[in-house]
């Protein structure tokens, strides 16, 4: 015979305590209904605790009840910046994009030699902001037509220059959250001082005063790469555009012939 045993049955879990949103209260502070002390208790002497030793004319304030050590390896400074990049507070600009469902993203991979500078500084590897620089990695990089498992490769090896690396399941947990939704969003806007200015990765060229968004730089970098091509082999005697079918010649002459008539009769008119 197996017997369960309800654990609910022989003692009670305080659910308020462990609440995601439960407030623990600042010790000395007075509670707003009772008007009583959030006072520090002894471990030792919890269940001999009273609830009138709460009361603020009983009180008495003690030295120090939590132990404190030197922070010697700059623990405080690692424990905000993780804190910092867990839920960062977005810019109006930032959510506007990433509520952008149909942005027309590129059809092919852009080279890393398009990309701007502030992802070329980022992807250099960084001391803070890692979270937040893996947001717009993964961001811009589909929306230049990366493929997933590309981008997958790009950020193991830009984590690995960072100055304390991310852990793994935090980059393939991007990669993998995209690739499901199979939404491609913009990356943050160049004015969003916190993704770019306050990493200390904004570092303008001649195009960045042109644009408003990563994506845009590259964007518009090709765009000006391409046309200095197509001059250079105009001037050389090339075919700058795609060849013509024989159909598409044949129509074209025949357009051209027709406007030459029309031309011609409006002249005879006039005579």
């Amino acid at each position: 015979m197996i017997v369960v045993l309800n654990p609910l049955s022989v003692i009670e879990v305080d659910t308020i305590l462990i609440a995601s949103r439960h407030l623990f209260r600042m010790p000395y502070s007075l509670h707003e209904k009772s008007g009583l002390v959030s006072i520090p208790i002894d471990v030792n002497h919890v269940l001999d605790f009273e609830k009138s030793e709460a009361s603020p004319d009983k009180v008495k304030v003690i030295g120090s009840f939590l132990q404190v050590v030197p922070d010697s390896v700059g623990e405080c400074n690692v424990l905000f910046r993780e804190a910092f990049d867990f839920k960062p507070n977005v810019e109006d600009d930032v959510v506007k994009d990433l509520e952008k469902k149909n942005f027309d993203s590129m059809q092919s991979a852009a080279p890393v030699d398009l990309f701007p500078p502030c992802i070329h500084n980022i992807l250099k590897g960084l001391k803070d902001g890692r979270k937040r620089s893996l947001f717009t990695l993964v961001n811009f990089l589909t929306c230049c037509g990366w493929d997933y498992d590309d981008i997958e490769k790009l950020l193991v090896e830009w984590n690995k220059k960072n100055g304390e690396p991310l852990r793994e399941v935090n980059i393939k947990g991007q990669v993998r959250y995209h690739k499901a939704n199979k939404k491609k969003v913009l990356p943050p806007n160049c004015s969003s001082n916190m993704y770019y200015k306050d990493l200390q990765v904004c570092t303008p060229d001649g195009i960045c005063p042109k644009i408003k968004n990563p994506v845009s730089y590259t964007r518009r970098k090709s765009f000006i790469l391409q046309k200095q091509a197509e001059g250079e082999l105009k001037k050389a005697g090339g075919q700058t555009g795609p060849r013509l079918t024989e159909e598409q010649k044949a129509t074209r002459k025949a357009f051209r012939d027709k406007l030459k008539a029309e031309k011609k009769d409006i002249e005879d008119d006039d005579e």
